[in-house]
């Protein structure tokens, strides 16, 4: 199964397609299992037709949010 950091959005207003590489995509004839990465880059939304650079992760595989650590009274805790 796909990991969210392997899906990408489609980012166009009424749009919102997702490209999932289990799935793969009929209409631009990719097999099942081709990563976003590897896709033509002419390759199009098969919904939209938006092109590539308006796709963005699901999830980034680093979280964006810095994890912060602070010592309270000897007691450590962390904040997200």
């Amino acid at each position: 199964m796909a990991k969210p950091e392997e899906m990408y959005q489609c980012q166009t207003v009424t749009c919102g397609y997702i490209n999932n590489p289990d799935k793969g995509d009929r209409k631009g004839k990719i097999p099942k299992g081709a990563q976003f990465a590897d896709l033509p880059d002419d390759w199009k939304c098969p919904v939209c037709g938006a092109g590539k650079k308006l796709f963005k992760p699901l999830q980034d595989p680093v979280p964006w949010w810095p994890v912060v650590k602070s010592i309270n009274n000897s007691k450590e805790s962390y904040f997200l």
